[in-house]
């Protein structure tokens, strides 16, 4: 049985165009995906009175490990 280990950040919302990538995020994202950390659910949410996003992470937990944010 697999063990997993989880963490949650918050990402401030982006003004991005329609239709355009934000090139900070991506970069981020991918750097998270490079230490084993899997995306798993996004979620909007007002965090004082700005948008944001709250993003799921997991990533396979070796036995014996710590859990370390990304």
């Amino acid at each position: 049985m697999d063990n997993w280990e989880y963490t949650v950040l918050v990402l401030p919302a982006t003004e991005s165009r329609e239709g355009q990538n934000d090139d900070r995020q991506i970069e981020f994202l991918n750097t998270l995906g490079n230490k084993g950390w899997e995306l798993i659910s996004v979620t909007g949410q007002i965090v004082n009175n700005d948008n944001c996003q709250k993003a799921y992470f997991k990533r396979r937990k070796d036995i014996g490990n710590t859990l370390t944010s990304p």
